[in-house]
């Protein structure tokens, strides 16, 4: 009887205390005051931090790149995976014949949003790439939680290991040198969702860097600890983005791997539209990049398709099997649409993934050194194969001739 006693009263006490844990107060969106007018009147699945439409970004891009070949990265979520996208950069870049790692426009989903600046800013900071993803371990990304401490916790980790990696690698300089390129006309695009509206949103790192100020730097580190919080696992942010010098709640951010491991969208980007507007003012001092001059690279931090696994007749083996099929339908319809989208705008498209034959851990998010070294070199090892085996549709390309 006592020890049920105990037990009910150790139960309501841990009731009363989540009971006591802090609530926020949110704005929805449509009917806020003028402070919060940058808030979408309709709430749309996808839109842009700054409200402007990528085919500005793209004219710039495409003006600045005369007869350069347009170059566009797109970077994919895959936590330790990620090791395989940073060994393949580090490969390209030690090819002999290795082509133009300066590129344009660059994209960045959960763990692709890490590497997505070093990329941005080119092979110079590609020993960071390397360094990120060859010596970190678990212990340098997040620490557990006791067990009150998860009762009001918004999730099971806490990353301030993670963010003070964020902060070594993302100094004043590194933004300095973001916003030199952001007014060259080159794009960094980082993704996150908006937990409170559902929104998939893109922010104009750039944009964000050539303020130069400490506010920059702090918005530049929430929007990538935000990127890359994956949920319930680590916890979303709470990022604030000035409007009219007046902080405003923008919501609890997450991983935008919530909604797609890819990125890449019309609404943003209208090529056909950049180059017709900037043809008219082309010279032969200086003529125009033409549109089959455009690449997408899309590099995979991740295996595309499920391979065989003996699942168990019980409940977890079978929802978490069935929850990775459910993920896996969902890369595979990013990947797909971002090549439909490079097709109806003659960009050329091009991917790379993790081999079938290489070994990867079930959990992503274990972050084991001996695991991230193989998947480094193996990502290294297939940017210097002649040529590189590069995909050049995804694997439900086949689906597009009846669409």
């Amino acid at each position: 009887m006592r020890k049920s006693l105990k037990g009910v009263t150790i139960v309501l006490l841990l009731v009363a205390m989540y009971g006591c844990c802090r609530t926020r107060s949110c704005i929805e969106p449509g009917y806020a005051g003028p402070s919060t007018r940058w808030f979408a009147a309709s709430v749309h699945p996808v839109r842009t931090q700054t409200g402007t439409l990528w085919s500005e970004s793209i004219r710039e891009a495409v003006r600045q790149a005369g007869m350069k070949p347009l170059n566009i990265l797109v970077l994919s979520g895959g936590g330790q995976n990620g090791a395989f996208g940073a060994g393949f950069l580090n490969g390209l870049n030690e090819r002999n014949d290795s082509q133009d790692l300066k590129f344009d426009i660059v994209t960045g989903i959960s763990t692709g949003a890490l590497q997505a600046t070093f990329a941005f800013l080119g092979p110079k900071y590609y020993d960071k790439l390397k360094e990120a993803y060859t010596t970190v371990t678990k212990e340098d990304v997040f620490r557990n939680r006791c067990l009150f401490g998860l009762l009001c916790a918004s999730s099971l980790k806490d990353t301030a290991p993670l963010r003070s990696l964020v902060e070594k690698y993302i100094t004043a300089d590194v933004l300095h040198q973001v916003a030199e390129a952001h007014e060259a006309g080159r794009r960094l695009y980082i993704g996150t969702v908006n937990l409170d509206t559902g929104e998939f949103l893109t922010w104009n790192m750039g944009s964000i860097a050539e303020k130069g100020n400490e506010e920059a730097l702090q918005l530049y580190r929430n929007v990538l600890m935000a990127a890359t919080s994956v949920p319930v696992l680590f916890p979303p942010v709470l990022v604030r983005q000035e409007n009219r010098s007046v902080p405003i709640p923008q919501g609890l951010h997450t991983d935008g791997g919530v909604r797609q491991i890819v990125f890449f969208r019309q609404f943003m980007i209208d090529v056909i539209k950049a180059e017709e507007e900037e043809l008219a003012r082309s010279t032969p001092e200086k003529p125009i990049a033409r549109l089959h001059e455009a690449t997408m690279s899309v590099i995979v931090n991740g295996k595309v398709g499920l391979g065989y696994e003996c699942t168990q007749e019980r409940w977890a083996s079978v929802g978490l099997r069935s929850l990775s099929a459910m993920l896996d339908e969902s890369s595979i319809n990013a990947l797909f649409r971002a090549y439909v989208l490079a097709r109806k705008n003659a960009i050329s498209f091009r991917m790379i993934r993790i081999p079938d034959d290489v070994e990867i851990d079930s959990n992503s998010e274990e972050f084991n050194p001996e695991t991230m070294k193989r998947l480094f070199e193996a990502g290294r090892s297939l940017a210097k194969i002649e040529p590189i085996p590069w995909e050049t549709k995804p694997p439900t390309a086949e689906d597009l001739d009846a669409l």
